[in-house]
């Protein structure tokens, strides 16, 4: 997210592997977590079954 200044995009996607976070923890609970790190995001895509506990955030930076 430190990189995403120099581009002035709209909107940015971000994926979200929640076990490289943290392997005990709820995967809902990460991401929540990680959202309101975040802040401004627009849309959170779960990418199950395709990517187990993986989430896209769509972001307004």
């Amino acid at each position: 997210l430190r990189n995403i200044q120099f581009y002035k995009p709209s909107m940015a996607f971000l994926a979200l592997k929640t076990r490289a976070i943290d392997t005990v923890s709820d995967p809902e609970d990460i991401m929540k977590g990680e959202r309101r790190r975040i802040g401004n995001v627009l849309e959170t895509i779960r990418l199950d079954p395709y990517s187990i506990d993986h989430y896209m955030l769509v972001v307004k930076p």
